[in-house]
């Protein structure tokens, strides 16, 4: 209305029931027939309109899906490496108790066991400080809770099944090394 923004530029929104570009030509014309002096510029469709509006929003939704990915790949790696160590730490152990007669399944077990317990505590924690900063990432969410399950539940899980992964890849190469040559090792 021009009486709430009283300006040197008016602006038209023209509704139309198929493409709205392509009556542009029309309703240039008709205001012509009012007044040929009037100037006709910026004509565009209400969703060039949307869509230049929220152009910032998409670029930092974007950056921070980036920013997300990044993280969750440098948590994976990390995770990997961490757990990875520890296993190859403890190859003398794993050595002595084959030795010992212990199956590669019962080393699997306490391996996967300890990396399990290792894992839920950290989920555990990286969940409660997820859930605790919330608030600081709630005005950039669109359509997503800051607490939704399911992207909690994914996230959580893609990390359990990296450490899993971690801890499993080096416990079968320690089980597969004659115990000896692991003792001897050191």
């Amino acid at each position: 209305c021009f009486s709430q923004q009283s300006g040197i530029f008016a602006s038209v929104i023209a509704r139309t029931d198929g493409e709205p570009m392509a009556v542009s030509r029309a309703v240039q014309q008709a205001i012509w027939t009012v007044d040929p002096d009037q100037p006709m510029w910026k004509v565009r469709s209400s969703e060039t309109l949307v869509s230049g509006s929220i152009q910032t929003q998409r670029f930092v939704m974007l950056l921070m899906s980036f920013a997300a990915a990044l993280a969750l790949l440098l948590a994976g790696l990390g995770t990997y490496s961490v757990l990875s160590y520890t296993v190859q730490r403890r190859a003398r152990e794993v050595g002595v108790r084959m030795a010992l007669g212990a199956t590669q399944a019962a080393i699997a077990r306490l391996m996967l066991g300890h990396t399990a317990v290792l894992t839920a505590l950290g989920v555990v924690l990286g969940l409660a400080g997820a859930l605790a900063m919330t608030r600081l990432i709630t005005a950039q969410l669109y359509e997503v809770s800051p607490r939704d399950p399911l992207t909690l539940l994914i996230t959580a899980s893609t990390l359990v099944v990296v450490a899993l992964t971690a801890a499993w890849l080096p416990m079968r190469r320690a089980t597969r090394v004659d115990p000896i040559v692991t003792l001897r090792a050191d």
